[in-house]
């Protein structure tokens, strides 16, 4: 193993120790995390959040899946404050809106895993993937026509994981994780998304 690489898993260790103590990943208070996660799924973050701009079928999407999962309804629920403060409201998130005060709309009872965690903890591993590219020059992926050692992003993360003790330390599982939320694709794939990772942090 190169001396760089053994710096790159370091590097990444030290990212995930904040949030990884014990092999435990530790759920941010303020969740603010998996809120613009959300919002960088179905809709598209301007520089400032203030202005944050949704489709109409992105919005109508986003307020059908709130109706089951928690992720989304906390997202809606923060979309509805920064409306109340900034305006202007969209006529269906109006709606929405008036139900939450009128208490005719409920956040959805949870089942299974809590999906704001999964995505804080989505989001802490792609984070230290991007930051271990931006830092050592690695690619993000393997590059399975070579021969040789695999030193990717993904593998740096996934050794770094494994070494704080967490059982998701396999290379295949990182890279779902990373691709999930890799920026540069989603700007090449999806013109509509004008992202950077900034926006989301």
């Amino acid at each position: 193993m190169r001396n760089d690489f053994r710096n790159a898993i370091e590097f990444a260790k030290e990212i995930l120790k904040e949030h990884f103590i014990n092999g435990i990943f530790q759920f941010p208070e303020d969740g603010g995390i998996p809120v613009a996660l959300t919002w960088l799924e179905y809709g598209e973050l301007a520089p400032s959040p203030r202005t944050i701009k949704f489709s109409q079928p992105d919005l109508d999407r986003l307020l059908l899946v709130a109706q089951e999962k928690t992720a989304e309804f906390d997202a809606v629920v923060e979309l509805c404050i920064m409306r109340a403060k900034h305006g202007p409201f969209e006529v269906v998130l109006e709606k929405f809106h008036a139900g939450l005060l009128r208490q005719k709309i409920r956040r959805p009872t949870k089942s299974g895993p809590d999906g704001a965690v999964l995505k804080n903890r989505k989001y802490v591993i792609a984070r230290a993937a991007f930051e271990v590219i931006d830092e050592f020059h690695l690619l993000p992926y393997r590059n399975l026509a070579e021969s040789g050692p695999h030193e990717s992003a993904c593998d740096a993360v996934a050794l770094a994981l494994g070494e704080i003790g967490y059982h998701t330390r396999q290379y295949s599982s990182v890279e779902k994780i990373v691709s999930e939320w890799d920026i540069h694709e989603r700007l090449t794939n999806r013109d509509a998304r004008k992202l950077v990772r900034k926006n989301v942090e």
